[in-house]
């Protein structure tokens, strides 16, 4: 890959971050009004989740049970914390 090319992937790279960052703040000031926070959250990490795993399902699939026991157990330590604010 040339220069020009690389340049113009991080250009486009940046582009797309700064409109996913403004269209967050729109969507969660639309979402606020008609949603509860923790159906805000629970949508936002479902989705997040789902993106992640597109993109790293080979690195999750290789994962040892100890690693995902240890995932689960954070993962609900992170859930009731967001219960308890």
């Amino acid at each position: 890959m040339n220069e020009k090319k690389k340049v113009l992937m991080a250009d486009l790279a940046l582009l797309l971050a700064a409109v996913c960052w403004g269209g967050g703040f729109i969507a969660g000031d639309i979402a606020v009004k008609y949603f509860s926070t923790f159906y805000i959250l629970t949508i936002r990490f479902l989705s997040a989740a789902l993106v992640t795993f597109v993109f790293f399902s080979r690195t999750i699939r290789r994962s040892t049970k100890a690693e995902i026991k240890y995932g689960l157990i954070l993962g609900i330590f992170y859930f009731l914390s967001c219960l308890y604010r």
